[in-house]
């Protein structure tokens, strides 16, 4: 029985020092566990297409062409790889991938890939200075909830600093993640896959990494089709509508003081979605004062508008909170006025601890001295 005992606590401390590794291995010392991800990056033997092939979008090979003229040295990765994640396209992805379950991976075109790798070869040695740089601005800019430059991307990971810790970040949910340590020497970026044709999302992210503020990217874009409404029940309120850089249908508005609130910038907003061409934006009250009818010029459609709806985008709002849509409409909204802002950097909950290795070691060391113990009493 005493030969049993000692086993049992040899294969105890045993696994008590390989749960703790695992999680010291994972985790950032000082901070929240974060979500491990495979995501298919590309690899020095794996094929590489890029520019005129029928996996990859204009806008996509052009952006590859931009993060390589912003630091000059760096390599391109890659774009499309025949593996799961968003280096593959949609269609040629398992139904139940990560990269194709939310509504944005569900727009845009089947057959494109949505993951860039953007490689800085001197990191390969151990010099972090240059890929540093730009994975700190990324992190700076997702954990902003008052940044919208990556609202249309889902994720990155690099290296941000001098240890072999590979950071990370999830945009959609707003949580931190990592990946294997390839990503040391090369930042992966996936983008939301209805936004794999647009140039604006791409300019959104070089504003980024070059370290613009968002005020710098506000001023240099090219938002239109601001609309302004008096409401007919309440003197002291003020709507307007707004294309955003990002093509966005924008809504602030003023509950009380009119245009002075407006001078002041003491109003709420929300995001109501859309890709819209700027200037074809229109939103006018009904006559009784019961919903705000929107409607503009979407660019592009959304796979899911109803037929005979073509390119046209619409939305109403409420005063009740009630609320419909068509045509490219891929954003959400609460009550008039919204409870919240809709965003992208939403706070969900990492993925929970009984999906890690180390839990389940803990869980197996806590049984077998259970066991032992009890062994022990019986005798």
């Amino acid at each position: 029985m005493e030969s049993w005992a000692a086993v049992a606590a040899i294969i105890v401390v045993l696994l008590l020092a390989i749960a703790a590794w695992l999680r010291w291995r994972v985790k950032p010392r000082g901070g929240p566990a974060p979500h491990r991800r495979d995501v298919g990056c590309i690899g020095p033997n794996d094929p590489v297409l890029r520019g005129s092939s029928s996996y990859i979008t204009d806008a996509s090979a052009w952006f590859a062409d931009q993060l390589l003229a912003l630091e000059p040295g760096t390599q391109w990765g890659g774009t499309y790889a025949s593996k799961p994640g968003y280096h593959n396209t949609r269609s040629q992805n398992a139904s139940n991938n990560y990269s194709v379950v939310d509504s944005p991976d569900k727009g845009g075109p089947g057959n494109k890939a949505a993951g860039y790798d953007w490689t800085f070869p001197e990191a390969q040695s151990g010099n972090y200075a240059r890929i540093a740089t730009y994975t700190s601005r990324l992190l700076a800019s997702a954990q902003d909830v008052n940044d919208p430059r990556l609202d249309g991307w889902r994720e990155f990971y690099g290296q941000a600093d001098v240890d072999t810790y590979v950071e990370g970040w999830d945009c959609r949910y707003g949580y931190a993640c990592t990946s294997d340590s390839s990503h040391l020497w090369h930042i992966h970026l996936s983008e939301s896959r209805d936004q794999v044709e647009s140039v604006t999302n791409k300019e959104a992210m070089l504003s980024v990494l070059r370290g613009d503020t968002v005020a710098q990217w506000l001023g240099s874009a090219n938002g239109d089709g601001a609309v302004i409404l008096n409401c007919p029940y309440d003197s002291d309120r003020l709507d307007i509508f707004y294309v955003a850089p990002d093509g966005n249908v924008k809504h602030n508005w003023y509950a009380d003081g009119g245009m002075n609130a407006l001078w002041n910038g003491t109003g709420k907003s929300e995001t109501l979605g859309g890709v819209i061409v700027p200037g074809t934006l229109s939103a006018a009250w009904d006559p009784l004062g019961t919903t705000v009818n929107i409607i503009g010029l979407g660019a592009p459609d959304d796979e899911a508008t109803p037929h005979g709806a073509g390119q046209y985008w619409g939305f109403t709002l409420s005063k009740g909170g009630g609320k419909s849509g068509w045509g490219s409409l891929t954003g959400v909204y609460g009550q008039l006025p919204a409870a919240s802002v809709a965003r992208t950097h939403r706070a969900e909950p990492p993925p929970s601890p009984w999906r890690q290795p180390s839990t389940w070691l803990l869980v197996a060391a806590v049984l077998i001295l259970a066991v032992s113990l009890v062994s022990l009493w019986i005798r």
